[in-house]
């Protein structure tokens, strides 16, 4: 059964840059039926159909609405397969190096009617799943992990540090059949942060880079083909040759950024922890390509035919992650007050 969205009828409308676009702001989470969202599930970039999860279900978007697909999924970040496949994890790992509790990782194979604990993979973040290839990714506390039959064992990938917390990850889509290929983010104790990409072509011998860039802070990933993007502290970094060399964005960003790079110039003696910084990041397909990024305080948009950084006006708090779907009409993000929706459709 399809069921509305009550969100929906708290919108407002927005006209983007150049008239180009418009898009409907919700102004209230996601509530289905009596359900607010709470969560996304994370799959590939451009996945055609996205989904939320709230306290009483998990649903997917289909027709403008959100159909109810199965009982609300166990606790933890989320991913599925995507496509034809009915394959998902769930779970999370404590705050590394602070302690606390963890949860076992959770397994689904059929679209979450029923989960299962994985044997001996507690205290797992599930990052991504290749159905196609039986090959899964998590993080815990000691490093990156690779599953070769579909989440169901573990082992720790070769290469990276596992004296450093996997902070953000990013799937990077190659249309030449290579791949997979990831991008990592490894923080430190002391905050500073090395950008790595690990090509899964083969994947029970993965192949882990050198550091791309070293950044302050967690930031955020994305990237199609030789495309890397890295949302940080101190703006937008974009490269165009794989991690070679980098640019940086922030013209329409200076309320949310830092001027000078941190790792360089260190952090304004005045600096409130939660003041300044980019959570989140999404290629933007379709009609209009670009970018979106969450912020410490709303969502921003950028253009490739007009790059400067526009906030989208109905936004705000600290936006956590931000999904697209494959056409570049629907954008979903999240807050800590939960899961929003903006539909973004072309002018006549």
């Amino acid at each position: 059964m399809v069921i509305s969205i009550l969100a929906s009828l708290l919108s407002l409308i927005v006209a983007l840059a150049q008239g180009a676009l418009t898009v409907q702001v919700a102004v209230g989470p996601i509530v289905v039926g009596s359900d607010q969202a709470s969560r996304i599930v994370d799959s590939h970039p451009g996945a055609d159909a996205l989904r939320i999860a709230g306290s009483e279900g998990l649903y997917e978007a289909q027709d403008g609405d959100w159909t109810m697909v199965a009982a609300a999924p166990p606790s933890g970040d989320l991913v599925g397969a995507g496509g034809d496949s009915g394959l998902m994890l769930a779970g999370d790992h404590e705050p590394c190096l602070r302690g606390g509790s963890s949860m076992p990782l959770q397994r689904s194979d059929d679209g979450g009617q029923t989960w299962t604990a994985v044997e001996g993979a507690e205290g797992y973040r599930p990052l991504a799943i290749w159905p196609d290839r039986d090959l899964a990714l998590a993080s815990s506390c000691l490093g990156l992990h690779v599953s070769l039959d579909s989440g169901q064992t573990w082992n720790s990938v070769e290469g990276i540090n596992s004296g450093l917390e996997v902070t953000t990850f990013a799937d990077v889509p190659q249309t030449d059949d290579g791949g997979p290929l990831v991008l990592v983010g490894l923080t430190g104790e002391g905050g500073t942060s090395y950008l790595h990409s690990v090509d899964f072509s083969a994947p029970s011998a993965p192949i882990v880079s050198e550091p791309l860039k070293e950044y302050y802070a967690i930031g955020a990933l994305a990237g199609e083909e030789d495309t890397y993007v890295l949302a940080a502290l101190d703006g937008v970094w974009i490269s165009d040759d794989a991690g070679v060399n980098w640019e940086r964005s922030r013209s329409g960003l200076e309320a949310v950024t830092t001027d000078e790079d941190p790792l360089l110039e260190g952090l304004p003696a005045d600096m409130s922890p939660d003041a300044y910084g980019l959570n989140a990041v999404a290629l933007l397909p379709g009609e209009r390509p670009g970018m979106a990024v969450g912020s410490v305080d709303g969502l921003y948009v950028s253009y490739d035919d007009d790059p400067g950084w526009i906030r989208i006006e109905g936004t705000s708090g600290q936006v956590n992650e931000v999904v697209v779907n494959g056409d570049g009409t629907l954008l979903i993000y999240a807050t800590d007050e939960g899961v929003f929706r903006i539909d973004i459709t072309t002018n006549a």
